[in-house]
C-alpha cells in the first residue's frame, strides 16, 4: 500500500476535531473519520460534552449532508471503535442499498442492512482521494 500524508485527506478542521477522508473508500465513498484535536490515549468514554455536542450536533449532521447530495446515502453509520489506533476518533461509514459510480469506479454494498464487515480494500490513486476530499471539502462549506 502506497503511505499516505493523512494530513493531505484533511477535509475540515472544527473546534475540537479534525474531519479526514479515509483512504479506504471501497465501497463506502465519502467514508470518514473525525479525529479528536486533543485524543492521544482516549476513547469514546473519555470525550467531554464540547466534544460530543461537536461530533454529533455539527460534524455528523454536515457529513451526512455532503454524502448525500454528492454521492447518495440510505443509511449513515457511527463507530468509535478504539481497535487499532488509541486515539479518540469516530468513523463516519455510508451506507447505500444499490450500488454507486464515482468517477469511474463502482461502489458496491454487499450487505446494506448487515454488519459493513469484511469488505476488500481497494488502494485508490491519489488523484482520485484528492478529488473525493475536495468534493466534501466544497459540500461542507
Amino acid at each position: 500500500m502506497t503511505k499516505i500524508d493523512y494530513e493531505t485527506l484533511v477535509i475540515k478542521e472544527f473546534n475540537f476535531w479534525k474531519l479526514y477522508l479515509s483512504p479506504e473508500q471501497n465501497p463506502y465513498v465519502g467514508r470518514c473519520y473525525a479525529a479528536a484535536k486533543e485524543g492521544e490515549g482516549r476513547g469514546y468514554e473519555s470525550m467531554t460534552r464540547e466534544e460530543r455536542d461537536e461530533f454529533f450536533d455539527v460534524i455528523a449532521p454536515k457529513w451526512e449532508d455532503a454524502v448525500r447530495s454528492l454521492y447518495g446515502l440510505n443509511k449513515p453509520n457511527l463507530a468509535f471503535l478504539g481497535n487499532a489506533w488509541d486515539w479518540l476518533h469516530g468513523h463516519l461509514i455510508p451506507r447505500r442499498n444499490k450500488p454507486v459510480m464515482v468517477h469511474g469506479f463502482e461502489f458496491v454494498d454487499r450487505v446494506p442492512k448487515g454488519i459493513m464487515l469484511p469488505y476488500d480494500n481497494v488502494e485508490f490513486p491519489l488523484e482520485f482521494l484528492l478529488r473525493i476530499r475536495d468534493e466534501m471539502k466544497s459540500a461542507l462549506g
